[in-house]
C-alpha cells in the first residue's frame, strides 16, 4: 500500500544505536570495576595478613559515628529565624559554613530534625526568660485589637488578638492568640487567659 515510514524507521535506528552505546559503556564500566576490585582485593589481602582485628570492638570502632557537637545556640537560632531560613536550608548553610571555616562537618550534628528540635528548644527558653524577667511593679494598661490575618498554615484568614500592656515607660507584647470567633466574649476570654499566663 505504501512505503516505509521514514520518520519511524529513523527513530528505531537511533534507539538501537543508543542501546548499543549504553551496552558498550556498561561493559567498559564493569571491566574497569573488575580490574579495580582485583587490585584492591590483592592489596587488602596482604594487609589483612599483617593486621587482623583481634576483637569485635575494633570492628565497631571503625563504624562512622554521628556528630555530637551542637551548633545551634540562641544567637544562631535567632539568626536563622530572622533570615527566615527553613530547617532544610539551614542544613546547607551550616554545613557550608563549617566546611569553609576548616572544620570537619562529620563532627557536628547538622541535620534537619536536630536543627528543628534545637530551634524549638531555644525559642521556648527565650520565651521563658522573657516571661520570668517581666515583673511589673507599677500599674499597667491593657490594650488589644482584633486583626484578621492569614493563617500560618494555608491561605485562610484567622482572627488574631494582639494584647499589649503599657505604662511607666514600659510596653510589652503579652501574646497574639488565635480566636475561635470575632465575638466580644471570645476576645475577653483570650485577654484574661493571656493576663493570667
Amino acid at each position: 500500500m505504501s512505503g516505509v515510514d521514514q520518520k519511524f524507521d529513523d527513530q528505531e535506528t537511533r534507539k538501537r544505536l543508543r542501546k548499543a552505546a549504553e551496552e558498550q559503556q556498561r561493559m567498559k564500566e564493569q571491566k574497569r570495576l573488575d580490574e579495580s576490585a582485583t587490585i584492591t582485593l590483592a592489596s587488602t589481602s596482604s594487609e589483612e595478613e599483617e593486621q587482623q582485628p583481634t576483637s569485635s570492638t575494633e570492628f565497631s570502632s571503625r563504624k562512622r559515628k554521628r556528630g555530637r557537637k551542637n551548633v545551634i545556640n540562641p544567637d544562631m537560632a535567632a539568626a536563622l529565624d530572622r533570615t527566615l531560613l527553613s530547617d532544610r536550608k539551614a542544613v546547607y548553610v551550616l554545613s557550608a559554613a563549617a566546611a569553609s571555616l576548616g572544620h570537619d562537618v562529620q563532627e557536628f550534628s547538622i541535620n534537619r530534625s536536630t536543627i528543628r528540635r534545637r530551634r524549638i528548644e531555644t525559642r521556648q527558653r527565650i520565651a521563658e526568660l522573657i516571661k520570668e524577667s517581666f515583673d511589673p511593679t507599677i500599674p499597667l494598661t491593657v490594650h488589644w485589637d482584633g486583626k484578621l490575618l492569614p493563617a500560618l498554615t494555608g491561605t485562610d484568614k484567622v482572627d488574631r488578638l494582639p494584647i499589649i500592656v503599657s505604662g511607666g515607660g514600659l510596653s510589652k507584647l503579652l501574646g497574639v492568640p488565635k480566636l475561635p470567633s470575632g465575638t466580644g466574649q471570645a476576645m475577653a476570654k483570650a485577654v484574661m487567659d493571656c493576663l493570667e499566663d
